[in-house]
């Protein structure tokens, strides 16, 4: 997976043309939600539901462009064997190193939401609950002045 595809979208292969369906699906099964549609569309009569819905699509498929890099830093930030890569010491500025990390598992989640919003008014929030478990083995990370400069990863699954 190079830079530049590295997203939850990537990692779940999803495509724009994926979401409808399963962001339909995920509406019509929330509690309030042919509430908050109809609130909507009372709201904005002007336009149209499917208008609507596919601006809500395209919100969606942004939300899920989170660069993978950035949730695996941030879960390893924390990860107490990477401390002692702090210290300037033992690991000069300019020095890098390699860290091979064990076989190992990261979770984070997320809440992101799409706010509908029709000349300026909000009608609605639409939050959504993220949750993702990665299973790694034969991570290498390269540290270099106290910051993960480089992620080479082995077998990656979720």
């Amino acid at each position: 997976m190079s830079e530049s595809e590295a997203t939850l979208k990537s990692l779940f292969s999803l495509e724009v043309s994926d979401l409808p369906p399963l962001i339909a699906a995920a509406l019509e099964s929330a509690d309030g939600s042919a509430a908050m549609k109809g609130q909507i569309l009372q709201k904005a009569a002007k336009i149209d539901w499917d208008t609507i819905f596919t601006e809500i699509v395209e919100k969606v498929s942004g939300l899920l462009d989170m660069n993978m890099a950035d949730i695996m830093m941030a879960a390893w930030s924390k990860y107490e064997l990477l401390a002692q890569y702090r210290d300037e010491a033992k690991y000069p500025p300019g020095e890098s190193a390699l860290v091979p990390l064990a076989k190992h598992s990261l979770s984070s989640e997320h809440k992101p939401s799409v706010e509908v919003l029709v000349n300026d008014q909000s009608l609605a929030e639409l939050a959504f609950s993220i949750k993702l478990t990665l299973h790694l083995d034969g991570a290498v990370l390269k540290i270099q002045d106290k910051k993960i400069r480089e992620i080479r990863l082995g077998k990656v699954g979720g």
